[in-house]
């Protein structure tokens, strides 16, 4: 990674809440068919360490992983996603267990906090519900 990138993996590392155990390992732009060019920045898990429990915050080992991606607030106005494989921790009271992000409000949301937030601030502002969703539909790539 170069410095530059390095100097943004540092600034999401720190926006974003990441502990020792996770790392930001890449950040680099893309070009998809759209022609927009895109910010991806993938997280990932520091080999060896441990995981916690959704249930009980127990510190676990992860026994597997899934990959997933989440729509991030814009950074310098380009599309941001961050893409993760996320671990399940091997409780021995509750068994597998997805591990929650750092980044996220809800499980199974696929945006992250602060892009959350953004849309609550979008409705005090006196956006429509509809307005709000055709957006967050719009920017996390879906259809409305």
């Amino acid at each position: 990674m170069d410095a530059q990138a390095g100097m943004l993996a540092r600034l999401f590392e720190h926006s974003m809440g990441l502990g020792e155990e996770w790392r930001v390992e890449d950040v680099r732009f893309e070009s998809p068919a759209s022609g927009d060019e895109e910010l991806h920045i993938r997280v990932g898990r520091v080999p060896g360490a441990a995981v916690a429990c959704p249930e009980c915050g127990a510190r676990c080992g992860a026994c597997d992983a899934r990959e997933r991606t989440w729509r991030h607030l814009d950074i310098w106005q380009f599309r941001t996603v961050v893409h993760c494989r996320v671990p399940r921790a091997d409780c021995p009271e509750h068994g597998p267990r997805t591990v929650r992000m750092p980044w996220e409000v809800r499980p199974n949301s696929h945006c992250t906090a602060l892009f959350e937030a953004r849309v609550l601030v979008m409705a005090m502002s006196g956006a429509t519900v509809t307005g709000i969703a055709r957006r967050k539909a719009r920017a996390c790539g879906r259809a409305f």
